[in-house]
């Protein structure tokens, strides 16, 4: 018995005849790859276990009502406010967006998932966007407070220009070490325009807390650059 089929093919007027056997389709129904499964979604998954960061309470469910109620009040407080402390002081702060996280994820397998599933997606884009701007704010305070550390930073500039041969004076001066003076016989408008523009200078003082660079060759000429703007 022929595993497949036989193709007949003739050719012109030579009246070759070539037999030509056509493989049979091996493999069952249930071997044939399918279309995978869009994603299930939160409610339709397995409940997830969810770790609890250290230092963190254990999470208390709250009712229901409260918890979708809750989410709803932070939804129409981002459109109005926004998130973090910078923007409004009417804006979501990130403890209390993890916490309704938190409590929206707990109703998974309650009839009222489906409900807490339409409100997850935006209350995590909440959740990282308010942590990210307190984190922000934190870190620019700590930089705004970290005077001595401009001081360490203008005197090591100083110590690599003396290293290279180039006599510069570089200090850190003014409320909290935010002005940044930089004194060299050779600061001309090209130096300053070199430093502006092809060395990222301006911008790792700025970074550093520095409020403005004041470039100066001893003598008659001075340049400051605002960092502020």
């Amino acid at each position: 018995m022929l595993r497949g089929l036989l193709a007949l093919i003739v050719f012109g007027g030579a009246g070759l005849l070539l037999l030509v056997q056509i493989p049979e389709r091996t493999g069952t129904k249930d071997s044939i790859v399918s279309a995978p499964e869009p994603p299930k979604g939160f409610c339709e998954r397995p409940k997830p276990h969810y770790t609890v960061v250290p230092g963190q309470a254990a999470i208390k469910p709250w009712p229901v009502e409260k918890v979708l109620a809750e989410a709803v009040a932070i939804e129409k407080q981002w459109t109005e406010f926004g998130a973090g402390p910078r923007i409004h002081p009417k804006a979501v702060r990130g403890e209390r967006a993890s916490e309704i996280v938190r409590q929206l994820q707990e109703l998974h397998g309650h009839p009222r998932c489906e409900d807490a599933e339409k409100l997850l997606p935006i209350m995590r884009t909440i959740d990282r966007v308010a942590w990210a701007e307190e984190n922000a704010v934190r870190e620019a305070k700590r930089v705004a407070d970290d005077a001595p550390g401009r001081k360490a930073y203008a005197d090591n500039i100083e110590r690599k220009w003396l290293k290279d041969g180039r006599d510069a004076t570089v200090t850190a001066s003014g409320d909290r070490n935010t002005t940044l003076t930089f004194k060299y016989i050779l600061v001309n408008r090209p130096f300053v325009y070199k430093l502006q523009t092809e060395t990222d200078f301006a911008q790792t003082a700025k970074e550093r807390g520095f409020k403005k660079i004041v470039l100066t060759d001893g003598f008659r000429d001075t340049w400051t650059i605002d960092l502020t703007k």
